[in-house]
């Protein structure tokens, strides 16, 4: 006996090891496949074969690169998938959840955006639960049972989700029939659902097919298992026309198969043969099943006691009832199994030692259905009392109501008699009114005349005011035609003069590329405020257009820092704080976020004489934004000019070069990429800058 449980075990061991090593090299090969793949869509389906196939400890960061590939081609059905697998995935993170609900709520509105919400949503609730003391989780269900009357009101998709979360906390305080009502009000909705919520579906009739039997309700737990079974066919067809070749369902469809049989009562003789054949393949090839010999055991006994070969099945049932590992039902029917077997065989021994422990379990059986039932009728009750509360209010309300429809009838008497009283005063100031109609006539005939004058007066007005606008588009044009002049021999000077400087003797090329530098340095501060004078008009009247893409932080960061090399001090150091870093993919403008850092940069770097000037970013703690910090060692601002300094045309210090413009341009374009501009009032060794966008603007 000793040596064949020894090469069961070994056999079972090399079974193990041999599944893992397949398993590995398939991930390794489809990994391989991945680096080559040509396509997105390639990728994603190679990612599916990855996460189907890789280790349990793997499959999470298979999830997040799945969901992000997801995002980025825009297929928010792929994104929804991986948020419910993610959401199976880390069943009791509860912070997890959190973040994926997130994820979901983010997404754009379609058909399959409401019930993954929904799925997330109960089985983070259905965690929630059991961490809650049973006070607690007492108290919740009553609210849940209380507000059942006004979910009559709900659609079909809030009502899923009440009654799911109702059945949870029910679950775990009673197995009883009112737990079975609510399944059964949930079952006709779900039942009603759009084909393609099947996530819903599994989640519903995986739950109610383990009650239904806890309940002894054969037929229904028949029913609701072949309706699994006919969730998981579809799934795996849908899977497999996917091209997922590497997702296995055999282990809920064993637990499926299992459940059947041990209904072998209300199955046909047909039926049991079918399940059998079926599951014996899932047990051979399964080397987690053949690990729990009780789970691949139980099967054959059903159905063996199925065909009525009890002399088979009674040592199958002896061994079996050793297990520790099985619930309250299957020892109770082990115990009816032995009963029944032994006594067909006349085996006594067996029968006296099954009929012990039927006696046993049905007192202890008594014993828990009665305390569920009083449990039941105990929240039944406590949900009356409140429901009474809660119309003993309603009725107080109704009487409040009433004695203000009294108030108010009152005061309505009170108002016609006034108005009555109105009416006879009206009608002697209308007499009195026809006697001074005469009277403005006159005055009407002047009131004419003023009219007259007035219209004369406003047309004039116009008039000016066309020709001021005429003016001032004159002006705008002259404007915007001069600075687009200035450009062209703005840039011919500092060609020519770097020009000057490179054809200039060796010995007199240094002195001569000091002014050619300052002539350079001069013209960008010149074009600088033209381009200032030219975006104005545009971002104060928000015409300026904005291009968003997939941007890198860092290589926006580089841009900036590079363009404000040359206008630093000598004494100055330019710090990029991030440098060597992970970077950072963003959703926005580049160019314009470029714009907003090279203004504060180059504000920073005309206000520092010596020291540093500091670029840093980084996500916030919800990483939902990205910051950006421009830090100097200069003058700094002095207090209370925190935000005069962000008005247009401001300068703090008017002998300072520059238009006043970069900061005011600077906050406009913050606010047209949806974030914000300020200066850090707490730091007082220079100046900091703060510029906040959106990660997904």
């Amino acid at each position: 006996m000793l040596s064949r449980l020894i090469k069961y075990i070994t056999l079972s061991l090399i079974s193990i090891f041999s599944f893992s090593l397949q398993a590995q090299t398939i991930v390794d090969s489809l990994k391989t496949r991945l680096a080559e793949a040509e396509t997105p869509s390639d990728s994603i389906i190679i990612l599916y074969n990855i996460y189907d196939s890789a280790p349990y400890p793997e499959q999470g960061k298979v999830l997040e690169d799945l969901y992000e590939l997801a995002l980025r081609r825009g297929e928010y059905h792929t994104a929804f998938d991986v948020l419910k697998q993610s959401s199976n995935y880390y069943t009791s993170n509860d912070s997890m959840q959190q973040v994926l609900i997130n994820r979901a709520k983010s997404l754009p509105d379609n058909p399959e955006k409401r019930s993954t919400l929904i799925y997330m949503n109960v089985r983070a609730i259905s965690n929630q639960a059991r961490s809650l003391t049973e006070e607690q989780r007492e108290a919740k269900l009553r609210d849940y049972l209380a507000q059942y009357s006004k979910s009559q009101d709900y659609d079909t998709y809030k009502r899923i989700e009440y009654l799911f979360c109702l059945c949870s906390y029910l679950r775990l305080s009673t197995e009883g029939e009112l737990l079975t009502k609510y399944f059964q009000e949930l079952q006709t909705l779900i039942d009603n659902l759009p084909a393609r919520d099947l996530a819903l579906k599994s989640l519903f009739y995986t739950q109610a097919a383990n009650s239904y039997l806890s309940n002894e309700m054969i037929p229904e737990a028949v029913e609701a298992n072949k309706t699994l079974l006919n969730i998981i066919e579809e799934l795996e067809r849908q899977h497999h026309a996917q091209g997922r070749i590497y997702r296995n369902y055999d282990r809920p469809a064993f637990i499926c198969y299992r459940r059947l049989l041990r209904c072998h009562n209300a199955l046909t003789h047909e039926e049991v043969e079918d399940y059998y054949k079926k599951i014996i393949p899932i047990i051979d090839r399964n080397p987690t099943l053949q690990k729990l010999s009780g789970q691949s055991k139980k099967p054959t006994i059903y159905y063996m006691m199925a065909n009525k070969r009890y002399a088979d099945a009674v040592p199958l049932i002896k061994e079996q009832l050793k297990d520790t590992i099985n619930t309250n039902e299957e020892v109770l029917y082990l115990v009816e199994a032995l009963l029944k077997a032994s006594d067909s065989i006349g085996d006594k021994e067996s029968q006296l030692k099954a009929l012990e422990m039927s006696n046993e379990l049905l007192i202890k059986r008594i014993g828990d259905k009665a305390a569920e039932s009083y449990k039941e009728l105990q929240i039944v009750y406590e949900v009356n009392d409140l429901k009474q509360t809660n119309d003993q209010l309603v009725l107080e309300n109704q009487q409040i109501v009433l004695n203000r429809h009294k108030e108010q009838l009152i005061y309505a008497i009170i108002s016609l008699i006034v108005l009555v009283l109105l009416l006879i005063v009206v009608y002697v100031f209308y007499h009195r009114s026809k006697r001074l109609t005469a009277n403005l006539s006159k005055s009407n005939a002047m009131i004419i005349d003023e009219r007259d004058a007035l219209k004369r007066t406003q047309k004039d007005l116009i008039d000016a005011r066309d020709k001021a606008k005429a003016a001032n588009r004159i002006k705008t044009d002259f404007v915007n035609n001069m600075s687009h002049e200035i450009r062209t021999p703005l840039e011919a000077i500092v060609e020519y003069s770097s020009l000057i400087a490179d054809c200039a003797d060796e010995d007199r090329r240094g002195y001569i590329k000091r002014f050619a530098d300052v002539i350079s340095l001069n013209t960008d501060l010149l074009l600088t405020l033209v381009n200032d004078v030219l975006d104005l008009p545009s971002l104060e009247n928000a015409k300026v257009s904005v291009h968003m893409v997939q941007a890198s932080v860092q290589e926006i960061c580089r841009v900036a820092l590079d363009n404000v090399g040359r206008h630093l001090k000598p004494d100055v150091k330019l710090v990029f704080a991030n440098d060597g870093q992970d970077d950072i993919n963003i959703h926005t403008d580049p160019h314009r976020v470029e714009q907003v850092l090279l203004n504060l940069l180059m504000n920073a770097a005309k206000f520092t004489d010596k020291g540093f000037i500091t670029l840093k970013y980084a996500l916030t703690d919800d990483q939902q934004k990205v910051t950006f910090t421009v830090t100097d060692t200069g003058i700094g601002i002095p207090l209370g000019k925190e935000e005069i300094i962000f008005s247009r045309f401001e300068k703090l210090n008017s002998t300072t070069q520059g238009s006043g413009l970069g900061l005011y341009i600077s906050r406009l374009l913050a606010g047209l990429l949806k974030g914000s501009l300020r200066l850090d009032a707490d730091y007082r060794k220079g100046a900091r800058f703060i510029f906040t966008i959106p990660v997904n603007g």
